[in-house]
């Protein structure tokens, strides 16, 4: 079995838990969660977790996984999400990712630039510094040492600030590329061809169409035209 995966990405609530759902009925597929929320135990509320009677019809992976107590990181979530890939491989199966949260989509798909692990004293410190001076105080810092990295974070965003300033203060490096890919199993993204696609197409086509139907008469059944 050739070794490709099947992507569907979308904001919460947009229905693709149902045409993951038909799409792996139809091709032979299993379900890997690639949000950032639905990893978690106990966190239903808003994460638009597919019910445990789809759980039971189609093979789902990286659903309550973790305690919210623990730490989890797109990192960590590339690594879980492979292995699984590989499993579902090994069934001759076709993996299906369904999520809203990008950057783990883009982990996947791309890989992940190889920086440094999370340095705990240090993140530490610059904590305090970030209670003490604020945020912005750690944000010019950090336009010093990494100025491209910099124009991409906002100046209160503490949390990426201080991550950002973790890597560029262990590399010691002028500048590191933060975009530069780690190596990833799967093939560069093409259009799917052949039987397989059009039936993809086909059945995600009518799930559409059947949503949009049922918006259209809820709408018109309250007077809306």
């Amino acid at each position: 079995m050739e070794r490709k995966a099947l992507f569907l990405v979308g904001p919460t609530g947009s229905g693709k838990s149902e045409v993951a759902l038909a799409l792996a009925q139809a091709l032979k597929g299993e379900i890997i969660s690639c949000d950032a929320m639905q990893v978690y135990k106990g966190m239903d509320i808003g994460t638009a977790k597919p019910p445990s009677a789809e759980q039971r019809k189609i093979p789902h992976h990286l659903i309550d996984l973790i305690s919210p107590r623990s730490e989890h990181s797109v990192f960590k979530h590339r690594e879980l999400a492979l292995k699984a890939m590989v499993r579902i491989f090994s069934r001759n199966r076709l993996p299906i990712v369904v999520g809203g949260s990008g950057l783990y989509v883009k982990a996947i798909i791309n890989g992940l630039a190889p920086l440094p692990g999370k340095r705990t004293l240090l993140r530490k410190k610059l904590e305090a510094r970030a209670r003490k001076k604020g945020p912005l105080s750690l944000y010019a810092e950090l336009r010093k040492l990494a100025p491209k990295r910099a124009s991409k974070i906002h100046p209160n965003d503490q949390k990426r600030i201080i991550r950002a300033l973790e890597i560029a203060l262990v590399s010691k490096d002028d500048f590191i590329d933060w975009e530069f890919p780690s190596p990833s199993p799967l093939p560069r993204g093409e259009r799917v061809k052949g039987e397989g696609a059009e039936r993809t197409y086909r059945i995600v086509s009518k799930k559409s169409q059947g949503d949009w139907e049922c918006h259209r008469q809820g709408l018109e059944s309250i007077g809306i035209r």
